[in-house]
This record gives structure tokens, sequence and C-alpha cells, in this order.
């Protein structure tokens, strides 16, 4: 249950950043912050090594490890992956009938 709460915490940093600070498209980030995938997997990069700090780490499944840069990749990937689907999602039902 605590990974989905963070997959959906990674989704939420990534949608923020995409829609309410359009400032940063003026620096050099312009390509990251238009791929979900992209902004995705540091997003997941992000809220895996903030878990630390709540108490309860994102334990990694695949590696049996939560504190590996294995369970880290495995981890982002895996975000990254759910940001596109969720991405396309809300694009889905955003659109005009």
């Amino acid at each position: 249950m605590e990974m989905l709460v963070y997959a959906f915490a990674a989704y939420g940093l990534v949608f923020g950043i995409q829609q309410k600070l359009p400032f940063l498209r003026f620096w050099k980030l312009g390509d990251l912050l238009v791929c979900p995938y992209c902004l995705g997997f540091w997003a997941g990069w992000a809220v895996w090594g903030l878990s630390w700090l709540s108490g309860s780490p994102v334990f990694c499944p695949f590696t049996g490890a939560a504190l590996t840069v294995v369970a880290g990749m495995v981890w982002s990937l895996a975000v990254a992956a759910a940001c596109v689907v969720l991405d396309g999602l809300a694009e889905h039902f955003e659109e005009e009938p």
C-alpha cells in the first residue's frame, strides 16, 4: 500500500511541475519537463530518497532490499512507466468528446 502512495506522490510531483511551474521551461529543462517518462524517472528518484525521511522507505520486492542503487533504479523506472500511463489517462479524460 505504501508503494502505491509513493507512486501517486511521484505522479503528483510530475503533474505539479509540468502544469503549475511554467517558469522552469525557460531554463535548459524544457525537454525534460515535456516528457512524463523522463520527469517521472527523476521524480521516482526524489520520492525514493525522500521516503527515507518518512521512516518507511520504499521496499523493492524485485531486489529484496530498500537501500541499494538497484532498488532505486527499479523504483524509478516503475514510477516513470506509471507516470506515462497516468498522464495518458489524464489526457484522455481531459479531451472534449
